[in-house]
């Protein structure tokens, strides 16, 4: 019988064989919401990174050259030319454009995933469309929170919790784990109570110390972005002086 596993962080080991298997990246606060938004508002593709130094130069290789989005410390690096904020992805800004992303946990929990047969991105803003994608899947379901710091957080285990419900509703076959049981727990009963949650989770306190209260409204619009996110692993040819780069091209899954 296929189960469903709850990652409240990224683990650290390397990912069992996930062939057959769904994965699903979320990072609530903010690269899923940020993201999603970004493919939303018309752009081509986004092209996920770990690093920054491996953003960089991606975006310096290009023939047409790529906008370059994310963050470290929840502020937009030197040299790109956006943040990691939801409400800077407007079509001006990126329609038709290709971005390549590097966040602090987000990206990082999207590469774990590379290796899945169905490889997602998801949040609050895109959850059903995120659960109906993951019912028409056969196999394994393991659900990764990006965390913070190496230590899980709140949005994102609540969030979580809010797909797994409704993914047994979807797909009862499922059996579960510890993970996904504390994930449950953790879930927002209604529009008001995951509003409060994300302002109360870590992550929530940090964007509201900054003054980016608006993202954290914005990641609670409860599927306001109806769009499923997919990923597939796509790296990057490596210069003679440097590795291939890990990375996962996103796109809206139509």
């Amino acid at each position: 019988m296929p189960r469903l596993f709850t990652h409240l962080i990224p683990p650290r080991e390397a990912p069992p064989d996930l062939r057959g298997a769904a994965a699903v990246a979320i990072d609530v606060l903010r690269a899923s919401t940020t993201l999603t938004a970004a493919l939303a508002a018309g752009a081509r593709s986004v092209l996920a990174v770990g690093e920054l130094d491996d953003a960089r130069a991606l975006a310096a290789e290009g023939e047409v050259r790529a906008l370059l989005a994310g963050e470290r410390n929840c502020l937009a690096p030197e040299g790109f030319d956006l943040g990691n904020s939801p409400l800077e992805m407007t079509a001006q800004r990126v329609g038709g454009r290709e971005l390549i992303a590097t966040t602090s946990n987000g990206t990082r929990a999207l590469l774990w995933g590379a290796g899945a047969e169905l490889l997602l991105l998801a949040g609050f803003v895109n959850l059903e469309a995120s659960a109906r994608r993951l019912a028409a899947a056969e196999g394994d379901v393991h659900l990764v929170c990006a965390g913070a710091d190496g230590r899980p957080t709140l949005d994102d285990v609540a969030c979580a919790g809010a797909l797994a419900r409704r993914l047994f509703e979807l797909r009862p076959d499922l059996e579960t784990d510890d993970g996904t049981q504390i994930a449950l727990a953790a879930a927002p009963r209604d529009a008001a109570a995951l509003l409060t949650l994300l302002l109360e989770s870590g992550p929530g306190r940090r964007l509201v110390r900054l003054g980016m209260d608006a993202d954290v409204r914005f990641a609670a619009q409860r599927d306001g972005l109806p769009f499923a996110v997919r990923g597939r692993a796509e790296p990057q040819a490596a210069r003679r002086d440097r590795a291939a780069i890990a990375a996962v091209r996103l796109q809206l899954d139509r």
